[in-house]
């Protein structure tokens, strides 16, 4: 924290000092340049700094000051060249309007950004070998360097917008020196080796993403500067940027504290403490959102008096910007709160919707604003664009919310057997009447008693199936969520043809789940005698709807009239308890995940493909790959549909192998073995005859049944797993 108070108290003063030493139009140009190298500063920030903050600890941690040292020479090539684009774009600026002092600005953004980028280099890699410290120290002498010889260039009379780039750039070196000392990066000559190919790539694949984060969010408000230096002038960019000056401290207090709680947010949520986590956020926004308040307050009380002191009379007669600039903290600080929920969620994608939407009005009332009202109308402009953010994050925040809730797994509180899993002793004592015969089931925490005529007997665990055959002789030990490779299947509408498909799958070794309608009226159906036997086998059995029915847009009558018949109705056929829903045709709305967590069901399955990572809402899980030869164009509606930054990167990565199911199959299942997750392949079962499906299915079960390390398990028993993960991982934690 000390570390970015330095950090920001340096940005701070050099932007007050120049305010005050600069002409309005010197300083204007210097802040347009500034924009630039902010937006320069995002693209170094996708590219380099926020992959290395991922991949240095999970891939790169033994072999960390190598890493660091291939990062340096990517780090000149990615501030270099589009360094000398800016400064050729002045160059070519200045033969139009030779009398602008912008194109020496775009020089120095051009000679100081290598440099001053480079201090943001090294200052993360400290943080990568957890030592802070060292970031401390190195951001102290930043802060130094950079406020000394900003005071000796004035003195001398050397200070213009191109030099104080260059002071910049000084400071940021000698900065980095002091951290290089510390963190010791390894340097390598050969510059294209196969282990920078591997870094590159890794990057790559990482930060493209971010890249497009990065950009509306720059859009969204830096952007301002260069809109009204187009339309405007450059002296109405250093009035923006002087009354900008003055609320910046909230909003690096604001960056400061969020640093803290991030993490706190996060356990909470892993934790599945919903009501300690919403709770909490609402605090930080209460917190937050009154700070801002009172810090606006403030200004509209003594924001000419402030303004006054800190520029010596220069700005004053703008001071009545300052509550106007002072609405984009507020609507910012205000939606801080769910920006750290949708972080803890572990939800990036939620953070893009809403800068997007924060870019909107930039994008359609940015030019005509600043036209028509000069600075007023850019300082209007931000806060729409700021309101707008606030509106669309904590809209996503709400949706969010309301999708998740906590995974209950009590294994050692006793509860209901079958096969090899245990369920939570949850359900109250039940009479289930099976038709066609005078048996009647009694439903227990532990166990379906059967009682025939004066017999009474206890129906067992069934026989094991594929789920618990694969790790027969031993029992599951909770595996760290890091090192989970896992596999599951499932299978959709309860034809007969799944009987073959669970002969092939128990050949195989791999478990699935079974989802069935219960008054499907197409194709020939499993019997309940078939569905006993598959659940006898070990398969397990989930919902499908009660006639198939899609479950979008439904009134509340006629979803519990789909959803709530169907889990006493399974569970009367197979005497097991039914965990799982899957949505008919994966359509669905807020309503429906309402209707089945209140029916009881611990997590339902969507159609959305192309997913393969650890963290999903239980009640959107996602697949990986159908049994079907889908063309390209089916991938693409899918991955938009599901709109989910995950299965938009595979899609874009294995874009070549998606005209071929299998192979798409079997390099995905690569992929997880190689960098952990889950492998979830599912389909109809009814189609493979007309697609000739079936030699290939078994081909591709023989590439992923009874490998060692993986775990193969149904769906249900896959929200188990995951908790356990979870709770693995926190105990080495706390260990």
């Amino acid at each position: 924290m000390a570390d970015q108070a330095l950090f920001a108290t340096s940005t701070l003063v050099v932007n007050i000092v120049l305010a005050r030493w600069f002409s309005v139009e010197q300083y204007g140009t210097y802040a347009l340049a500034f924009s630039i190298y902010l937006f320069l500063s995002t693209l170094h920030n996708a590219v380099l700094l926020e992959p290395m903050t991922v991949l240095g600890p999970a891939s790169y941690r033994k072999s960390l000051p190598s890493y660091l040292g291939r990062l340096l020479r990517l780090h000149f090539v990615v501030t270099i060249l589009p360094g000398l684009a800016v400064g050729i774009g002045g160059s070519v600026f200045g033969l139009f309007f030779k009398t602008s002092v912008l194109p020496a600005a775009l020089w120095g953004v051009c000679v100081g950004t290598p440099f001053m980028l480079f201090f943001w280099l090294w200052r993360r890699a400290a943080y990568l070998e957890l030592r802070p410290d060292v970031a401390l120290r190195g951001a102290a002498v930043n802060t130094l360097a950079n406020i000394a010889l900003m005071f000796l260039f004035h003195a001398r009379g050397w200070l213009t917008p191109f030099s104080a780039f260059v002071v910049q750039a000084i400071a940021g070196m000698a900065a980095s020196v002091v951290l290089m000392v510390s963190v010791r990066p390894r340097l390598q000559f050969d510059w294209l080796d196969d282990a920078m190919r591997t870094v590159l790539k890794q990057h790559w694949e990482y930060g493209r993403w971010v890249v497009l984060t990065a950009l509306v969010f720059w859009v969204a408000g830096d952007a301002y500067y260069v809109i009204l230096a187009s339309t405007s002038s450059v002296n109405d960019v250093a009035v923006l940027r002087a009354i900008q000056n003055l609320v910046r401290p909230v909003s690096q207090f604001i960056v400061a504290i969020t640093l803290l709680l991030v993490p706190w947010a996060s356990a909470r949520f892993a934790d599945r403490e919903r009501l300690a986590f919403r709770r909490g956020i609402n605090r930080i926004t209460l917190v937050f959102t009154a700070a801002a308040v009172a810090y606006l307050v403030g200004l509209a009380i003594f924001g000419k008096w402030l303004t006054e002191l800190v520029y010596g009379g220069k700005y004053t007669q703008f001071a009545y910007l300052l509550p106007f600039v002072a609405l984009t903290v507020l609507f910012v600080a205000a939606a801080e709160g769910p920006a750290i929920a949708v972080r803890a969620m572990q939800a990036p994608s939620e953070l893009l919707w809403a800068y997007s939407a924060a870019a909107v009005p930039t994008i359609l009332f940015g030019v005509f604003l600043a036209r028509r009202w000069g600075i007023m109308g850019g300082a209007l402009g931000l806060a729409i664009s700021s309101f707008a953010y606030f509106a669309m994050l904590s809209y996503r925040y709400r949706i969010r919310l309301a999708l998740t809730l906590p995974i209950v797994v009590e294994p050692d509180a006793g509860g209901f057997a079958g096969g090899d899993e245990t369920f939570p002793n949850f359900m109250i004592p039940t009479k289930i009447g099976v038709s066609g015969s005078n048996i009647t089931e009694t439903v227990t925490g532990s166990s379906v008693s059967r009682q025939e005529g004066t017999r009474s007997s206890v129906l067992e665990s069934p026989p094991a199936g594929p789920s618990s055959a694969f790790r027969e002789g031993h029992t599951r030990v909770p595996v760290r969520r890091e090192n989970l490779r896992i596999v599951t299947t499932s299978w959709d509408d309860g034809d007969r043809a799944d009987l073959r498909l669970a002969e092939l799958l128990r050949s195989k070794g791999v478990p699935g789940t079974f989802y069935v309608p219960i008054a499907r009226d197409w194709g020939e159906s499993l019997t309940h005698s078939d569905l006993r036997r598959l659940s006898v086998e070990g398969f397990e059995i989930g919902a499908h709807g009660y006639s198939h029915k899609l479950l979008w847009r439904l009134s509340p009558a006629e979803l519990a009239a789909e959803i709530e018949p169907c889990k006493p109705a399974l569970e009367d056929i197979v005497g097991q308890e039914i965990r799982m829903f899957c949505y008919p045709q994966g359509r669905y709305d807020a309503n429906a995940i309402r209707a089945l967590k209140e029916a009881g069901y611990s997590g339902a399955r969507t159609v959305r493909m192309l997913a393969t990572g650890l963290d999903f809402d239980p009640f959107e899980m996602p697949t990986t790959v159908q049994v079907y030869p889908h063309p390209r164009s089916s991938y693409l509606k899918n991955v938009i549909r599901g709109r989910k930054i995950d299965s938009v990167q595979t899609c874009l990565a294995h874009c070549r192998r998606l005209s071929n199911w299998l192979d798409l199959s079997k390099r995905l299942f690569d992929s997880t073995l190689q960098n952990g997750g889950i492998w979830h392949l599912y389909g109809h079962s009814w189609e493979f005859d007309e697609f000739d499906l079936w030699k290939d299915l078994e081909q591709l079960l023989d590439y992923v049944g009874k490998r060692e390390g993986v775990t193969y398990v149904p769906n249900g028993e896959l929200l188990q797993v995951l908790s356990e993960g979870k709770q693995a991982s926190g105990a080495v934690t706390e260990s």
